[in-house]
């Protein structure tokens, strides 16, 4: 339906199950630096949220 192939499921299960901890960890510490949330939703459902959050955001 996309173009991924029929084995994509399989191929995509077998990649994961290679990445070790070791991998995650510096994957994290070079992509995940700055703690970023995207909030998608009604807006008033949003406002609520950040309500909730606003003693923890900068």
């Amino acid at each position: 339906m996309m173009g991924l192939g029929v084995d994509f499921d399989r191929k995509f299960q077998e990649t994961i199950a290679e990445v070790s901890i070791a991998d995650a960890i510096a994957f994290a510490y070079k992509y995940l630096r700055e703690p970023y949330v995207s909030l998608v939703g009604q807006q008033t459902t949003v406002e609520n949220v950040l309500k909730d959050f606003s003693t923890i955001i900068r």
